[in-house]
Protein backbone atom coordinates (compact mmCIF):
# COMPACT_ATOMS: atom_id res chain seq x y z
CA UNK A 1 0.00 0.00 0.00
CA UNK A 2 1.32 3.60 -0.04
CA UNK A 3 2.68 5.87 2.53
CA UNK A 4 1.83 8.99 3.61
CA UNK A 5 3.18 10.89 1.06
CA UNK A 6 1.50 8.53 -1.70
CA UNK A 7 4.92 7.33 -3.06
CA UNK A 8 5.49 3.33 -2.89
CA UNK A 9 8.20 1.69 -0.84
CA UNK A 10 10.98 0.04 -3.08
CA UNK A 11 11.35 -3.39 -4.01
CA UNK A 12 14.43 -4.95 -3.71
CA UNK A 13 14.03 -8.27 -5.08
CA UNK A 14 13.65 -8.61 -8.78
CA UNK A 15 10.82 -9.59 -10.57
CA UNK A 16 11.16 -11.76 -13.94
CA UNK A 17 8.99 -12.22 -16.59
CA UNK A 18 7.76 -15.86 -17.19
CA UNK A 19 8.42 -16.87 -13.75
CA UNK A 20 6.54 -18.18 -11.19
CA UNK A 21 5.95 -16.27 -7.44
CA UNK A 22 4.21 -16.67 -4.44
CA UNK A 23 2.26 -13.62 -3.21
CA UNK A 24 1.08 -12.72 0.42
CA UNK A 25 -0.25 -10.33 2.75
CA UNK A 26 -1.99 -10.26 5.83
CA UNK A 27 -4.07 -7.56 7.52
CA UNK A 28 -2.37 -4.52 9.33
CA UNK A 29 -1.53 -5.08 12.82
CA UNK A 30 -3.11 -8.44 11.74
CA UNK A 31 -6.24 -7.72 11.59
CA UNK A 32 -9.15 -8.93 9.57
CA UNK A 33 -9.61 -7.82 5.96
CA UNK A 34 -12.55 -9.87 5.15
CA UNK A 35 -15.69 -8.91 7.59
CA UNK A 36 -18.32 -11.20 5.63
CA UNK A 37 -18.67 -13.19 3.01
CA UNK A 38 -19.71 -10.16 0.44
CA UNK A 39 -15.93 -8.90 1.00
CA UNK A 40 -14.62 -12.35 -0.53
CA UNK A 41 -16.38 -12.15 -3.26
CA UNK A 42 -15.61 -8.38 -4.02
CA UNK A 43 -11.80 -9.51 -3.54
CA UNK A 44 -11.87 -12.49 -5.89
CA UNK A 45 -13.86 -10.53 -8.53
CA UNK A 46 -11.16 -7.67 -8.47
CA UNK A 47 -8.60 -10.15 -8.60
CA UNK A 48 -10.23 -11.59 -11.83
CA UNK A 49 -10.57 -8.22 -13.28
CA UNK A 50 -6.95 -7.14 -13.02
CA UNK A 51 -5.17 -10.59 -13.50
CA UNK A 52 -6.68 -10.30 -17.26
CA UNK A 53 -5.97 -6.78 -17.60
CA UNK A 54 -2.25 -7.00 -16.70
CA UNK A 55 -2.28 -10.68 -18.35
CA UNK A 56 -0.99 -12.58 -14.60
CA UNK A 57 -1.75 -16.04 -14.68
CA UNK A 58 -3.32 -16.86 -11.04
CA UNK A 59 -2.74 -21.11 -11.00
CA UNK A 60 -3.66 -21.06 -6.73
CA UNK A 61 -5.57 -18.95 -4.41
CA UNK A 62 -6.76 -18.81 -0.49
CA UNK A 63 -8.45 -15.87 1.03
CA UNK A 64 -8.55 -16.26 4.79
CA UNK A 65 -10.20 -13.76 7.24
CA UNK A 66 -6.43 -11.93 8.00
CA UNK A 67 -4.44 -13.11 5.06
CA UNK A 68 -4.32 -14.16 1.77
CA UNK A 69 -1.99 -16.19 -0.74
CA UNK A 70 -1.71 -16.30 -3.88
CA UNK A 71 0.66 -18.64 -6.51
CA UNK A 72 0.89 -16.77 -10.18
CA UNK A 73 2.52 -16.68 -13.37
CA UNK A 74 4.18 -13.29 -14.73
CA UNK A 75 3.12 -12.28 -18.08
CA UNK A 76 5.75 -11.39 -20.34
CA UNK A 77 5.50 -7.80 -19.99
CA UNK A 78 5.91 -8.25 -15.94
CA UNK A 79 3.25 -6.13 -14.97
CA UNK A 80 2.45 -7.89 -11.17
CA UNK A 81 2.88 -4.61 -9.31
CA UNK A 82 0.90 -2.90 -11.70
CA UNK A 83 -1.73 -5.47 -10.65
CA UNK A 84 -1.27 -5.48 -7.15
CA UNK A 85 -1.25 -2.19 -6.48
CA UNK A 86 -4.88 -1.68 -8.24
CA UNK A 87 -6.47 -4.90 -6.63
CA UNK A 88 -5.43 -3.61 -3.32
CA UNK A 89 -5.73 -0.35 -3.81
CA UNK A 90 -9.55 -0.50 -5.12
CA UNK A 91 -10.66 -3.12 -2.16
CA UNK A 92 -9.12 -1.19 0.51
CA UNK A 93 -11.30 2.02 -0.61
CA UNK A 94 -14.27 -0.10 -1.19
CA UNK A 95 -13.68 -1.29 2.64
CA UNK A 96 -12.99 1.63 3.78
CA UNK A 97 -15.76 3.11 2.85
CA UNK A 98 -18.49 0.37 3.64
CA UNK A 99 -17.36 0.53 7.14
CA UNK A 100 -16.27 4.10 7.45
CA UNK A 101 -12.97 3.22 8.11
CA UNK A 102 -9.61 5.01 7.17
CA UNK A 103 -6.02 4.02 6.21
CA UNK A 104 -4.09 0.40 5.56
CA UNK A 105 -6.32 -2.57 5.58
CA UNK A 106 -3.00 -4.63 4.63
CA UNK A 107 -0.10 -5.04 6.41
CA UNK A 108 2.74 -2.78 4.41
CA UNK A 109 3.37 -4.06 0.70
CA UNK A 110 2.17 -7.57 -0.52
CA UNK A 111 5.18 -10.21 0.38
CA UNK A 112 6.68 -12.17 -2.85
CA UNK A 113 9.19 -14.99 -2.95
CA UNK A 114 9.77 -16.78 -6.50
CA UNK A 115 9.25 -20.54 -6.92
CA UNK A 116 11.98 -21.83 -8.70
CA UNK A 117 11.60 -25.47 -9.01
CA UNK A 118 8.58 -27.47 -9.65
CA UNK A 119 9.27 -29.43 -6.25
CA UNK A 120 8.59 -26.37 -4.40
CA UNK A 121 5.81 -25.07 -7.01
CA UNK A 122 3.36 -28.59 -5.46
CA UNK A 123 4.10 -28.18 -2.22
CA UNK A 124 3.56 -24.20 -2.08
CA UNK A 125 0.59 -25.35 -3.68
CA UNK A 126 -0.46 -28.01 -1.09
CA UNK A 127 0.72 -26.07 1.51
CA UNK A 128 -2.11 -22.82 0.34
CA UNK A 129 -4.67 -25.47 0.21
CA UNK A 130 -4.65 -26.56 3.75
CA UNK A 131 -4.03 -23.81 5.30
CA UNK A 132 -7.53 -23.22 6.38
CA UNK A 133 -7.72 -26.76 7.77
CA UNK A 134 -4.63 -26.23 9.65
CA UNK A 135 -5.85 -22.42 10.81
CA UNK A 136 -9.17 -24.45 12.18
CA UNK A 137 -11.23 -22.72 10.03
CA UNK A 138 -12.58 -25.30 8.55
CA UNK A 139 -12.67 -29.68 9.44
CA UNK A 140 -12.61 -30.50 5.98
CA UNK A 141 -10.01 -28.78 3.31
CA UNK A 142 -12.64 -28.87 0.24
CA UNK A 143 -15.48 -26.80 2.28
CA UNK A 144 -13.79 -23.59 2.53
CA UNK A 145 -15.13 -21.35 -0.59
CA UNK A 146 -12.90 -19.09 -0.80
CA UNK A 147 -10.00 -21.11 -1.97
CA UNK A 148 -8.80 -22.76 -5.41
CA UNK A 149 -8.85 -25.87 -3.90
CA UNK A 150 -12.26 -26.80 -4.42
CA UNK A 151 -12.32 -25.98 -8.45
CA UNK A 152 -8.83 -28.49 -8.72
CA UNK A 153 -10.66 -31.49 -7.55
CA UNK A 154 -14.26 -31.06 -9.06
CA UNK A 155 -15.33 -30.01 -12.42
CA UNK A 156 -16.28 -26.02 -10.98
CA UNK A 157 -15.50 -23.85 -13.01
CA UNK A 158 -13.47 -20.52 -11.94
CA UNK A 159 -12.45 -18.23 -14.52
CA UNK A 160 -9.76 -16.44 -12.12
CA UNK A 161 -7.18 -19.65 -11.56
CA UNK A 162 -5.23 -21.43 -14.63
CA UNK A 163 -5.67 -25.35 -13.85
CA UNK A 164 -3.61 -26.74 -16.48
CA UNK A 165 -0.23 -26.18 -15.30
CA UNK A 166 -0.44 -27.80 -11.48
CA UNK A 167 -2.89 -30.55 -12.94
CA UNK A 168 -0.32 -31.80 -15.89
CA UNK A 169 1.56 -33.15 -12.82
CA UNK A 170 -0.93 -35.63 -11.70
CA UNK A 171 -2.59 -38.65 -13.38
CA UNK A 172 -5.85 -36.89 -12.80
CA UNK A 173 -7.84 -34.54 -10.24
CA UNK A 174 -7.91 -37.30 -7.68
CA UNK A 175 -4.31 -38.25 -7.82
CA UNK A 176 -4.10 -34.54 -6.35
CA UNK A 177 -6.05 -34.62 -3.65
CA UNK A 178 -4.76 -37.65 -2.80
CA UNK A 179 -1.90 -35.48 -2.67
CA UNK A 180 -3.08 -32.56 -0.70
CA UNK A 181 -5.27 -34.62 1.97
CA UNK A 182 -2.56 -37.96 2.96
CA UNK A 183 -0.41 -35.07 3.91
CA UNK A 184 -2.97 -33.29 5.93
CA UNK A 185 -4.31 -36.07 7.77
CA UNK A 186 -0.47 -37.05 8.53
CA UNK A 187 -0.07 -33.71 9.94
CA UNK A 188 -2.94 -33.39 11.43
CA UNK A 189 -2.12 -36.95 13.06
CA UNK A 190 1.53 -36.01 13.80
CA UNK A 191 0.22 -32.66 15.46
CA UNK A 192 -2.34 -34.66 18.02
CA UNK A 193 0.26 -36.88 19.15
CA UNK A 194 2.75 -34.16 19.55
CA UNK A 195 -0.21 -32.25 21.78
CA UNK A 196 -1.02 -35.66 23.87
CA UNK A 197 2.89 -35.70 24.66
CA UNK A 198 3.04 -32.42 25.58
CA UNK A 199 5.30 -31.76 23.01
Amino acid sequence: MFLKNNIVPFRKEKIESGSLYHVYNRGNNKDKVFFEEDNYLYFHRLLHKYSQEYRIKVHVYCYMPNHYHLLVRIGDDNKLSDMMRKWILAYTKAINKRYNRVGHLFQDRYKIKKVDSIEYYLQLSRYIHINTFFASLVSSINVWKHSSYCKYISDEIDKVISTDFLLSHFKDKNAYREFVETYAREKFEEKSKNIWRGT
